[in-house]
């Protein structure tokens, strides 16, 4: 999983612009509602809802809950028709109907609508080029100008709402819970599950990142991937993320460029990023970071490794190798 630094100031500035863009809209909506529950918490906590920190979005969905005591049990149980409560349906159905008509991600993530501020845009202001979880797809968003000023809506990363919209309706356009991920990290593995911020990493709150990538020799010509937690127990946050997105597995996918760093060692050993440095520098043609970035496709930097797929893999197997050091 890659931390996305709050402090940055391309984040700092996409959270302003989600504030300033929505708030106005969301407003509009509550003023229109005639609920006598929803309205005044809304009104009182939508700027809340919209940029607050992941545990103060948990701590706004449990105080909503507590109002509307019955309301999460329907959240719960509403798909399982042995459980589900005609008397709660025709309440809590009105409540969510409601909640979601301001709270409205469908229409936010609607690229046929024609809106100056949309999942699109939020995905440019981040400028997150890989999955968030997995760093191991591109999820760059493409957005084409043509004729007379259209634009057309290409591609973009999935937001992944890491506390499940469908059981916490309220943080539907909450920007720390709007994470950009790719298809399989969002919709293949996590689903609707439930996360809690002390079982599971979170990706605006966690700068140490508490796994690391490794290999050993399992045979001849034969590697083997693991994925080391360190400085925590067995049952830690780190190894909770890394097990519940399938990490190893998934990475164990890329042994042949992991083979291709072991053939780098072999065949260069510790002169191989010399000679490039050697080769480039002569002339200041290249930085160390561009001259990395040429021998191995990826980033060296941490705040830069959402540019390139597989950038913490690479780096962790580089330091292991002798190739580079920490």
């Amino acid at each position: 999983m890659q931390f996305i630094n709050p402090e940055q100031a391309h984040i700092k500035k996409a959270l302003e612009v989600h504030k300033d863009k929505l708030l106005p809209i969301l407003n509009a909506r509550i003023n229109e509602s005639k609920h006598v529950v929803l309205k005044p918490f809304l009104k009182k906590n939508i700027e809340q809802i919209l940029i607050g920190s992941p545990s103060d979005l948990i701590k706004l969905q449990d105080t909503l809950f507590k109002q509307l005591p019955k309301f999460k049990v329907y959240l719960k149980e509403k798909r399982n028709t042995k459980n589900y409560c005609k008397s709660i349906r025709r309440v809590y159905s009105k409540y969510l109907t409601e909640l979601l008509r301001i709270i409205d991600y469908d229409t936010f993530s609607n690229k046929k609508k024609n809106s100056d501020y949309d999942t699109y845009r939020l995905a440019q202001n981040l400028n997150i080029n890989t999955c968030t979880y997995c760093n191991r797809l591109y999820t760059k968003t493409v957005v084409n100008t043509i004729d007379k000023g259209k634009v057309v809506k290409l591609t973009r990363p999935t937001f992944d709402h890491w506390f499940p919209q469908s059981k916490n309706p309220l943080l539907g356009l909450s920007f720390y819970n709007l994470i950009p991920s790719c298809t399989v990290c969002n919709s293949s593995l996590k689903g609707s599950v439930d996360m809690t911020l002390d079982q599971y990493l979170h990706p605006y709150i966690d700068c140490d990142i508490n796994f690391q990538f490794s290999y050993k020799l399992k045979a001849i010509d034969q590697n083997e991937f693991t994925i080391t937690n360190i400085g925590d127990d067995l049952n830690s946050r780190s190894k909770n993320t890394s097990d519940f997105f399938k990490l190893k597995e998934i990475y164990e996918t890329h042994l042949d460029e992991i083979d291709d760093l072991v053939k780098i060692k072999k065949a260069y050993s510790v002169t191989y990023l010399k000679n490039l440095k050697d080769l480039f520098m002569e002339s200041n043609q290249l930085s160390n970071e561009e001259i990395y970035r040429l021998a191995f496709g990826t980033e060296i930097n941490e705040l830069k490794f959402d540019r390139r797929p597989l950038s913490r893999m690479k780096r962790d197997l580089l330091i292991e190798l002798g190739i580079i050091r920490k």
